[in-house]
């Protein structure tokens, strides 16, 4: 829920997965019953078969690009996360996580085609700490990414996400 509320969306499976990373014994079916019962709690609210969000959100009209970025988030969170910001530009979702040795301070940015001049310059306004991880429609827009801050880029690619250290 504590991601639900920054987020404002999540699919069933990120759900699951989320339960999960808190609770390895937890099952698909678990999850599918936690959700059910926060639905029937009036806590939560199914948008569609696959999605869930909040029950004060009448109908979503909001950016969904906000579920690629918490598929990365997923990907690179060993465990349920830290703390998750929900959106805060350029970033889609910022989120901290701990694998045990060190503290990560992660935020995604999600580049559409032909956004990448705006977004070097609103990434290089940022100040702190952080790693970017810039979702990128095609392996080509890295090379008009520009920046100094610690960074990667993911490509969805079919189902999965491919990641990419930069070039320079």
């Amino acid at each position: 829920m504590r991601i639900l509320e920054k987020t404002r969306m999540l699919t069933v499976t990120q759900a699951y997965r989320l339960l999960s990373a808190l609770d390895e014994r937890a099952t698909e079916a678990y999850a599918l019953r936690v959700l059910r019962q926060l639905r029937y709690m009036q806590k939560l609210r199914f948008e569609s078969e696959s999605l869930v969000t909040l029950p004060s959100i009448i109908q979503h009209s909001g950016d969904i690009s906000i579920l690629a970025a918490i598929d990365i988030m997923l990907d690179i969170s060993k465990d349920a996360p830290l703390d998750v910001g929900g959106e805060s530009p350029p970033f889609s979702l910022r989120f901290l996580t701990d694998d045990g040795n060190r503290v990560g301070s992660y935020g995604v940015v999600v580049v559409e085609q032909g956004n990448e001049t705006m977004i070097n310059f609103q990434v290089e306004e940022v100040t702190g700490n952080r790693t970017i991880i810039y979702l990128i429609e095609n392996k080509e827009q890295r090379t008009l990414i520009k920046t100094t801050q610690h960074h990667y880029f993911a490509v969805k690619d079919g189902k999965k996400y491919r990641y990419y250290a930069d070039k320079n």
